[in-house]
């Protein structure tokens, strides 16, 4: 009996392994999910994504909107955490807690646009093309 359990379990960890760089590979061909990410064997295909993270802002509706360079640290620490993510998870992470604490720590900005630049191979030309990826963000008004 434990002989048959164990070749059960066996034949689950192979068939898992296996399968997996089937799944991973159309995750990453889905989400945009860094294929260096998640124990695939897509990584050995393309080179680490490269990704960019910028913020602009702005004080009003009818304002201009500037770069931001300076934050304060909890805002900068998770403009860190969704660079991070965006590189593993691509699109699959988004910047709804970066807004949230930008918006916490800055009071005088009405809106923020996260603009968000991949590096990545395109596939049908297999040439190095830039991505560019924005989202915009407006203060909520019934807050402070």
């Amino acid at each position: 009996m434990i002989q048959s359990n164990r070749n059960h379990v066996l034949i689950a960890g192979l068939t898992a392994f296996t399968l997996w760089p089937l799944v991973h590979m159309a995750a990453v061909a889905q989400w945009d999910i860094n294929p260096w990410k998640l124990g695939g064997w897509a990584m050995y295909s393309v080179p680490v994504p490269r990704v960019e993270v910028s913020l602009q802002a702005s004080a009003g509706p009818d304002e201009t909107w500037g770069a931001v360079d300076r934050l304060p640290g909890p805002v900068g620490e998770e403009l860190e955490r969704f660079w991070r993510l965006r590189r593993s998870l691509g699109s699959l992470s988004r910047p709804n807690r970066l807004a949230e604490r930008f918006f916490e720590h800055i009071p005088h900005a009405t809106q923020l646009r996260v603009n968000v630049i991949t590096l990545r191979i395109d596939p049908q030309t297999a040439m190095m093309k830039e991505e560019h990826i924005g989202f915009t963000f407006a203060r909520d008004p019934s807050t402070p």
